[in-house]
């Protein structure tokens, strides 16, 4: 997406990348604050260092910003695990958002204007092993994707807005 390339660039404002930040704590938070944290490693935890960017630029984490798109992916996530209670696919999601800042977010730290809290991740290694040793449903990680797609669409027309 447009975004995405931009993220990936680093052509974006302040409020852009916070913009994102807003989104990105709003789906960990979904993640690992809920009734059932089924995290493989105690590293993985991202909400607090999410929380630190979002103070870096001045503001506080606000679920109401978070774009629309972010609110139905974080529905999503909360009926498989305490509806469906589907292990595979709630795994699904801990592989794509998860691997994801680790290894897209090394290009995105490069760029942004905080500290980087969110990319930063001890035990890297472990943690990576943990998250590959999970069963999963490619299907549900195609999901989460299209998904994401729609937040980067979202958070472009945001930018346009401004």
């Amino acid at each position: 997406t447009a975004f995405a390339q931009r993220l990936l660039s680093g052509d974006f404002t302040k409020q852009d990348y916070l913009n994102y930040l807003m989104a990105q704590y709003y789906i960990f938070n979904e993640m690992e604050i809920g009734p059932v944290t089924v995290l493989p490693h105690a590293s993985l935890f991202r909400c607090e260092s999410i929380f630190k960017d979002i103070a870096f630029l001045g503001a506080t984490p606000d679920l109401f910003l978070a774009p629309k798109s972010a609110h139905e992916y974080c529905y999503h996530i909360r009926i498989l695990r305490n509806v469906h209670k589907k292990e595979n696919e709630n795994n699904s999601h801990i592989y794509l958002n998860y691997l994801g800042l680790m290894f897209g977010g090394a290009i995105v730290a490069k760029q942004i204007p905080t500290e980087g809290n969110m990319y930063k991740f001890d035990n890297r290694t472990e943690c990576i092993k943990s998250i590959r040793e999970l069963p999963l449903d490619v299907e549900e990680v195609n999901r989460g994707f299209e998904y994401h797609i729609r937040i980067m669409e979202e958070l472009e027309a945001m930018r346009n807005e401004s």
